[in-house]
């Protein structure tokens, strides 16, 4: 009796094993599937979204970006408010101010660029800055600059990296109020150089003379959490994980009436401490379209560049080297 009893015991044993064994196998395949389903939706996901730029909708229906906002006014320590007076005397059918961001302390740069930039007529160039955050005698030296060139313009603001932005909305409203003669608007880094001739063919081969925003377009890209990085934007600032469509800041062209339409909403949007992804934003809130336009940021070599259209001056020390003996060996004086 004992006996059939064990062996009753030991064959139902002997199948419970299996059965336990099966059992893990099915829910750890079931878990599997799961967990490869979801990785390859949320992956499908990703491509989709990665695929095409943000739209309006996408950043309205996470964050409210054209809410009120308490900008800074500008107040001007510096403005030479006539320097586009003088386009009324200039026969030439396409006219262009140049708004250059510039360092309080680089005196030299500036001087480079009145230097490059002075054979041509239909131009009209000027320096923003804000204060110096170094010295305040700094500033009395700019003073003394811009008694000499009647060429730069000087916010109340502190200058330096997180007040970029401020920079660029003070040129906007700069050059839609004091030269409106201007039909074309460029916005550059002071270490960029542009090919005016190149330039002014691009002008002519527009068939369209308004409704341009262009320059380095970049459609989506990934928002940077990293302090180090100099494309950090905290999260309190932009909540979203992928940016708006903008043009890279570093050089950009705008065309009259997409400035003063990007100028009239300036105040509407809040303040991003990346001035492009700032304007991206006022572009797509404004309904201004981006435009691609090819930009080479290759070295100034004499050789190439009557074939690109921006370049990188100072990209070595032999770029600064080269610049700085053409400059003295041409006898330019540098205001200082």
């Amino acid at each position: 009796m004992d006996l059939r009893k064990n062996r009753r015991k030991q064959g139902r044993t002997s199948l419970l094993v299996p059965f336990l064994f099966l059992l893990i196998v099915i829910m750890f395949s079931v878990l599997c599937y799961t967990k490869t389903l979801s990785y390859l939706q949320g992956r499908l996901r990703l491509l989709h979204l990665d695929s095409s730029p943000l739209t309006k909708k996408d950043i309205l229906r996470h964050h409210d970006f054209t809410q009120s906002h308490h900008h800074p006014v500008f107040h001007y320590a510096l403005n030479p408010a006539h320097i586009c007076n003088t386009f009324i005397r200039v026969a030439t059918p396409i006219r262009v101010l140049i708004c250059v961001r510039s360092v309080p302390e680089n005196f030299h740069l500036r001087g480079w660029l009145r230097w490059t930039y002075r054979k041509h007529k239909n131009l009209k160039f000027v320096f923003l800055l804000g204060k110096s955050e170094i010295k305040p005698s700094i500033d009395h030296l700019v003073k003394k600059e811009s008694r000499s060139n009647n060429d730069i313009i000087q916010g109340n603001f502190t200058d330096m990296p997180l007040n970029k932005t401020y920079k660029t909305m003070m040129g906007f409203r700069w050059a839609t109020k004091h030269c409106p003669q201007a039909q074309y608007i460029v916005f550059q880094d002071e270490t960029f150089k542009i090919n005016p001739a190149k330039m002014m063919s691009i002008i002519e081969e527009r068939k369209r003379p308004n409704l341009l925003y262009a320059g380095n377009l970049v459609k989506k890209e990934e928002r940077t959490s990293k302090r180090h990085n100099a494309r950090y934007i905290p999260n309190e600032e932009y909540p979203l994980r992928f940016l708006p469509s903008y043009i890279s800041s570093s050089t950009f062209l705008v065309s009259k009436d997409v400035a003063l339409k990007l100028e009239a909403n300036l105040n509407s949007v809040k303040i991003v401490r990346l001035d492009d992804v700032f304007l991206g934003l006022v572009a797509l809130l404004s309904d201004v379209i981006l435009e691609h336009l090819n930009m080479t940021f290759d070295n100034c070599v004499d050789s190439k560049f009557q074939e690109i259209l921006v370049c990188d001056m100072f990209k070595t020390t032999e770029d600064a080297l080269r610049a700085w003996r053409d400059f003295t060996n041409n006898n330019v004086r540098i205001m200082s």
